[in-house]
């Protein structure tokens, strides 16, 4: 089981400015080096997936002890700024052999159970829709044209969504991780003329 995290980072972005969704920008980067040490305490190897920005900031400048870091993202665009998780689904699709992905603001306190890893999909945990699920929702039915068809059975039925969290996703089954991947990009590259603004679509090599 290989662990791995990703980063991208905008050429513009300053990650000892920018705060990132953080109280300040200090906040960011110890969660990322909590991260990644615990991960290596527990699992000895971890391996980053960035773009050369967010390489040099992580592995060379805060020298985070990643197994192996490598730099595939230079190339990834993003079609808008608030689909923050397709650098990491990108990753997903990287994959060649059982992983576990884990964000840089997931901190593991003990090493995980080997019958845990052995299954075919592994995430953090459930979620119903909360009020964010279904604003989204009711946003991307109003404008998007193309949803997948597993999409569609969830939105046209009158239960709340079901869905998982993705702080930690993977598991053995790397045919149906890279399907969700493919599938993921599709959807929104068929919906990309729908976005506020204007951008080249994306594809995955």
């Amino acid at each position: 089981m290989n662990f791995i995290q990703t980063l991208q980072i905008s050429q513009t972005k300053d990650l000892f400015r920018d705060a990132f969704g953080w109280v300040a920008p200090e906040y960011h980067l110890m969660a990322w080096a909590l991260s990644c040490l615990q991960i290596k305490q527990f699992h000895k190897e971890v391996y980053l997936y960035a773009n050369t920005p967010a390489a040099r900031l992580l592995a060379d400048e805060l020298q985070l002890p990643y197994t192996d870091v490598f730099c595939t993202h230079d190339q990834l665009v993003w079609p808008h700024r608030d689909l923050w998780a397709l650098p990491k689904i990108y990753t997903y699709h990287l994959q060649e052999e059982p992983f576990l992905h884990i964000d840089g603001d997931v901190f593991l306190f003990d090493r995980l159970q080997e019958s845990l890893l052995k299954n075919d999909l592994i995430a953090q945990n459930p979620e119903i829709a909360t009020n964010y699920y279904t604003s989204v929702q009711k946003e991307m039915m109003r404008y998007f044209t193309f949803f997948p068809p597993c999409v569609k059975t969830d939105f046209e039925s009158p239960d709340p969504i079901q869905a998982v969290n993705a702080g930690i996703l993977g598991g053995q089954n790397i045919a149906f991780i890279q399907e969700y991947a493919h599938l993921a990009f599709e959807y929104v590259d068929r919906n990309i003329h729908h976005f506020s603004i204007s951008m080249v679509a994306i594809y995955l090599l």
